[in-house]
């Protein structure tokens, strides 16, 4: 992976996550609204190769123009980059889940919950609302009994998207309380004492990103629960962290779940893990795949620097600090470069190192290889 100076786009977070599992890329997000994966080794100047990690179903896809991400740090989401089509990882995005009604049943208004166009707020006449297709309902566990018959009926229905129990009476008689309710059962109830958790969730699916960001999580002794917004359970062996392998038990309790939900950091061992990266190291065929997407990205990395080398009339004899072999690892995708490999290839071509790498990303991002 070749070296990335630091930088600064004004409106955006900038960030790599620790241990990630997928071709070299870094993420940019403008944080509640959307986020992306831009991939190193296949952007250009002129082209920038991303995707999106949420909101899902939008517009926008890659390769877009380099200037797109920067814009929509201004002014949101447009872009008039020629023959491509509108830049939709801002509003238009957010309709991708349907309307989102979120039933409060909280004694005091939420200040925070406010009404937009994808999400639709009630805080009585709660029978009005069985047959709406997306149900999100956030309650005191004193409160429950209230809208038992709603959860019921809206489970039965199959419109019911989650439960957050608000923790307001004795921790140890709650398991009683949603007992006595007849919702212990649920699998899409999160009980919480935190006031950030329904606001992450409820943001998420306004944003259609549920099942990318994360709502909670809690360390055990073997293993990491990881709860998403759309309340899905993730569970991560320790042994499948190891960046988290030196830590102590103390010490992997000691994270904190990043506002929004798009990453838990660990302070101690500064590692930050996403959702999807969590998943991937829980899961052998979600691994094998990621392994996979891996392989292939450096095959057509490979393969795009014996391209470029072959038409430039050059042997794998004439790059000057790089035996045959190692070259033929490298285009062979069985190595990823590494700064001074990239250097050497530069020269070789008589090009400096950041025309040789657009060179590179443009022949790999097109197939040219």
């Amino acid at each position: 992976m070749p070296k990335l100076s630091s930088f600064v786009i004004d409106g955006l977070l900038l960030f790599f996550y620790s241990a990630d599992h997928a071709p070299p890329h870094f993420h940019a997000s403008r944080p509640g609204e959307w986020e992306i994966r831009v991939f190193i080794d296949t952007t250009t100047v002129e082209r920038l190769h991303y995707t999106l990690k949420y909101p899902r179903g939008a517009g926008c896809r890659p390769p877009f123009c380099a200037s797109c991400v920067a814009r929509h740090a201004r002014t949101g989401p447009a872009c008039s980059a020629s023959g491509r089509r509108r830049c939709a990882v801002g509003s238009a995005g957010r309709t991708v889940m349907g309307l989102v009604t979120v039933v409060d049943a909280g004694l005091a208004p939420r200040p925070w919950l406010t009404l937009q166009s994808s999400l639709k707020v009630v805080r009585s006449s709660w029978d009005g609302v069985m047959n709406d297709a997306n149900i999100l309902v956030l309650t005191p566990a004193s409160r429950l009994p209230s809208v038992t018959r709603l959860i019921r009926g809206a489970q039965r229905l199959g419109s019911l998207r989650g439960v957050l129990v608000e923790t307001d009476v004795d921790p140890g008689m709650l398991p009683q309380v949603l007992d006595d309710c007849g919702v212990v059962t649920l699998t899409k109830l999160l009980a919480h004492s935190d006031f950030a958790v329904p606001k992450r969730v409820v943001d998420a699916w306004r944003l259609g990103a549920a099942g990318e960001l994360i709502a909670n999580a809690v360390a055990l002794t073997d293993r990491l629960l990881v709860v998403s917004c759309a309340l899905d359970r993730t569970d991560v062996p320790w042994t499948a962290l190891p960046a988290l392998a030196t830590l102590s038990e103390g010490e992997r309790a000691a994270f904190v779940v990043e506002e929004h939900g798009s990453f838990l950091h660990w302070p101690q061992a500064d590692v930050h893990l996403d959702l999807d990266g969590l998943r991937v190291a829980s899961s052998p065929a979600r691994r094998r795949a990621a392994e996979r997407l891996v392989r292939d990205h450096d095959a057509q990395l490979g393969a795009a620097i014996r391209s470029l080398r072959e038409d430039a009339g050059l042997r794998q004899r004439d790059i000057q600090d790089l035996t045959e072999r190692q070259l033929r690892r490298v285009e062979a995708g069985q190595v990823r470069p590494r700064v001074a490999t990239y250097e050497a290839l530069a020269a070789a071509h008589g090009l400096a190192l950041a025309d040789y790498l657009n060179a590179i990303a443009d022949r790999a991002a097109r197939g040219e290889t």
